[in-house]
């Protein structure tokens, strides 16, 4: 909307606050806080009761405006790409949470959103055609009643300064769960019968076995927990005819049926009377256990054409939502999901996919972290990786929260399985999950893990996302390219020191590194390039 074509209005006596009306229905209201010299929030709220269902906002995001990075669940590239289709966010008590409102750039500018409001995100080009704008909108359908859509705007020196402006000022941090770090010291195995559990718990040490068997046998392990699947699939001999394809889309409870089609078969968002959802809603809170929600492949739901990947995609978050707070309902068992939108609980996990391209999974680490997500996994590592991959897929989830592993690891070579054991081990000397949970208690409002840039952003600083800071202390380069045993190092400011762990001696190489440099740094496959800031 154009600002020239509204008139002022007097809406309070603030001088930091101005009011304009459009038509003689639309409203909007700015608020200016000054923080600090440089640090300043620009609050903005929209009401209209206008028919028109949606109310926009776009800005500009071409690279002269910073990189931008932000929208974890599942709305974003890393960072927000040249086009990103259009994704639904959810209001918030009811649907969704801020976290996943947040958008940030290089430039120390971010975008935070209020999350009781139903949010439609969009990456396009502008009317020019020649730059990218990122719109929000409050999308309300065709319901009556007032519509509204507020959002701020912060400004700060960096981005790690208007981060942790975002954080105190408007978002919780997803902290408060930084004890359960100890129940995941050993890391977590998936298993698909009750019957593999002795082949794990006979081979190596673990936190929790989970498995998709339907049946729960706490004899086996104490700490056994479940992997449930919110799709249920349907008797072949059901009448597809008789069945109401409208009913799904349109209610947020765990009872009303909703149909769609998955790989050819006809299924149902499991509802309380089914088999499954009874099992797991009964589960014992007296024994350790967890459980794990499996994720879905949206392209492979349709429900004949009727509602779009974005529509369905909003179901399902809903539904997960309302299912987990069932689940918390009768239980204190932390939960996995991959559904971040629903992560207002403590004891909530995210659960990154299973690891397939190391570049992606790193990227999608850091967009959860810079999100507020701290308590996360990788996603699980399973024996279908090339030997290189999968030691090079260790060496990075050393450094999570939460180690997630298949069954079929165990079908490596032997002199594999040693080096991964090496690595649990290194883990478990540098004390690692200790150091996690010292540094989320510690502060709150800053991620676990961090692009190297994170602090320091200037013309002349290398913005990659193939390496992180941990705990803000260690940078770790991780090998990304399999088949590479060297890569090219990009030193944020400061003097570095390798430290040397090959499994030889926890000491330190001999080898300081400049800060604002780039350097090539080979690393055979049992070696990690990690390297600590050097204080003087």
């Amino acid at each position: 909307m154009d600002f020239k074509s509204g008139s002022p209005n007097n809406c309070t006596n603030s001088s930091s606050t101005s009011c304009y009306r459009w038509k003689s229905a639309i409203d909007l209201e700015m608020t200016v806080d000054k923080f600090g010299p440089s640090d300043l929030c620009i609050s903005i709220r929209w009401r209209t009761q206008l028919f028109d269902p949606v109310v926009k906002d776009c800005f500009l995001i071409d690279n002269q405006y910073g990189r931008w990075f932000g929208g974890f669940g599942g709305a974003a590239s890393f960072p927000i790409g040249k086009h990103v289709p259009s994704t639904l966010y959810l209001p918030g008590e009811s649907f969704g949470e801020m976290a996943d409102r947040l958008w940030l750039s290089t430039n120390g500018v971010a975008v935070v959103a209020e999350a009781d409001f139903p949010l439609y995100l969009e990456v396009r080009k502008d009317n020019s055609g020649s730059s990218r704008e990122l719109c929000v909108s409050s999308w309300y359908g065709y319901a009556s009643g007032v519509r509204r859509m507020d959002y701020s705007i912060c400004r700060s020196a960096s981005t790690s300064q208007v981060h942790q402006l975002i954080m105190e000022k408007f978002l919780k941090p997803k902290n408060e769960n930084y004890e359960i770090l100890q129940s995941f010291r050993q890391p977590i195995f998936t298993v698909n019968s009750l019957a593999d559990v002795p082949t794990i718990t006979s081979s190596t040490n673990y936190s929790y076995i989970i498995t998709t068997d339907k049946q729960n046998d706490s004899q086996i392990s104490d700490r056994l927990g479940v992997v449930f699947s919110p799709i249920y699939n349907l008797p072949a001999s059901i009448d597809i005819d008789l069945l109401d394809a409208d009913i799904w889309i349109k209610t947020d409870d765990l009872d009303t049926t909703r149909m769609l089609r998955t790989d050819g078969k006809l299924s149902t968002l499991a509802n309380s009377s089914s088999d499954s959802m009874s099992m797991l809603l009964n589960r014992s809170s007296d024994t350790e256990e967890l459980v794990k929600i499996s994720g879905f492949d949206l392209e492979a739901i349709s429900s004949d054409g009727k509602y779009s990947v974005q529509e369905i995609e909003t179901t399902f978050q809903l539904y997960t939502r309302n299912l987990i707070r069932k689940i918390k309902d009768v239980s204190d068992v932390p939960v996995l999901t991959s559904t971040t939108a629903n992560l207002d609980r403590e004891s909530v996990v995210v659960s990154l996919p299973p690891i397939a391209n190391l570049q992606e999974t790193l990227r999608k680490v850091l967009q959860a972290s810079m999100m507020g997500y701290n308590v996360l996994s990788a996603g699980e590592i399973g024996g279908n990786l090339t030997r290189e991959a999968f030691v090079r897929a260790v060496q990075l989830a050393v450094f999570m929260p939460v180690m997630e592993f298949s069954l079929s690891v165990l079908n490596y070579d032997q002199e594999t399985l040693n080096t991964w054991r090496k690595w649990l081990q290194i883990r478990e000397d540098l004390q690692l999950v200790d150091k996690m949970e010292k540094y989320i208690r510690d502060s709150p409002y800053k991620p676990l893990l961090t692009p190297s840039w994170w602090s320091c952003v200037d013309s002349a600083t290398d913005l990659t996302d193939t390496q992180f800071i941990f705990i803000g202390r260690y940078l770790i380069a991780p090998i990304l390219d399999p088949t590479s045993t060297s890569r090219l190092v990009h030193f944020p400011p400061g003097l570095w020191l390798r430290k040397w762990l090959d499994g030889s001696g926890n000491g330190f190489k001999d080898s300081l590194y400049q800060g604002k440099c780039t350097e090539w740094i080979s690393a055979d496959l049992d070696e990690l390039l990690i390297f600590e800031q050097y204080q003087y």
